[in-house]
């Protein structure tokens, strides 16, 4: 969805439905902060593979 996504610094948002995040962020450099609601995610496989700017993550993990 965002994969490649150089210009993504921030993301936050509403993602309590999503069961399935392959990929989503992946190679989004510049990604330093993530605030959403993960309780539904059953699969991340590489969801933030090389996100290598992200120092802040808040989200609800519990179905991971």
């Amino acid at each position: 969805m965002f994969e490649y996504c150089k210009n993504l610094s921030e993301f936050s948002s509403d993602l309590s439905s999503l069961t399935d995040g392959s990929n989503m962020f992946e190679n989004c450099t510049n990604l330093e902060s993530f605030n959403s609601d993960l309780s539904s995610l059953e699969n991340g496989y590489n969801m933030f593979m090389y996100c290598t700017n992200l120092s802040e993550f808040s989200s609800d993990l519990s179905s991971l």
